[in-house]
């Protein structure tokens, strides 16, 4: 019954959340452990290794503190994350200047609603989090991005995914996570 299938989705929405929070969290203890922001590429096959045992993620960036990609890996279509080149200007993106700016809520993630990959052109949501370093400062963005198989991207999924009680995000984000419509 539809009762069941909701209570399933939630629950594959819930379990996918948390994954993603866990590369995140990974994701930002990479960056942190440089003391610096890292150079362009530095991070690429530190992504690929926190990313590659979950194959819904689509892709994992870190922004640098001007909102530049420049440690950008994707999956491609043999399954495996690669390492992409090409620089990405998020620096006008919500979830970017969110991180960046003032952050009045103190809230840690940022999911946006389904949207268009810059990267691939694939339906994906971003899950961020901001990245500071031990002095407090501000170090960029870490985006992981789920395929499109994921619930989190299914039709306005990303607007009705409750997240659980006893995951980081929920404490984090005030029991909220802000969805972003437009990017």
């Amino acid at each position: 019954d539809s009762a069941q299938l909701v209570q399933i989705f939630n629950a594959s929405s819930d379990a996918t959340l948390q994954a993603l929070e866990l590369v995140a969290d990974q994701a930002v203890a990479e960056v942190r452990m440089r003391d610096r922001a890292p150079q362009p590429d530095e991070l690429n096959d530190r992504l690929i290794s926190v990313a590659a045992p979950w194959p819904f993620v689509h892709a994992v960036l870190y922004a640098d503190p001007d909102g530049i990609a420049r440690n950008v890996v994707v999956r491609h279509a043999d399954g495996a994350l690669h390492a992409d080149e090409r620089p990405v200007d998020l620096v006008a993106r919500d979830w970017f200047k969110f991180h960046r700016d003032a952050n009045p809520g103190g809230q840690a993630i940022f999911l946006t609603d389904p949207h268009e990959s810059a990267l691939t052109g694939e339906p994906v949501v971003n899950f961020t989090k901001a990245v500071t370093l031990p002095d407090g400062s501000f170090a960029g963005v870490v985006s992981v991005l789920p395929r499109r198989s994921s619930p989190l991207v299914s039709s306005k999924a990303a607007t009705s995914v409750k997240v659980p009680p006893t995951s980081a995000a929920r404490r984090a984000a005030g029991d909220s996570l802000i969805a972003e419509s437009e990017i």
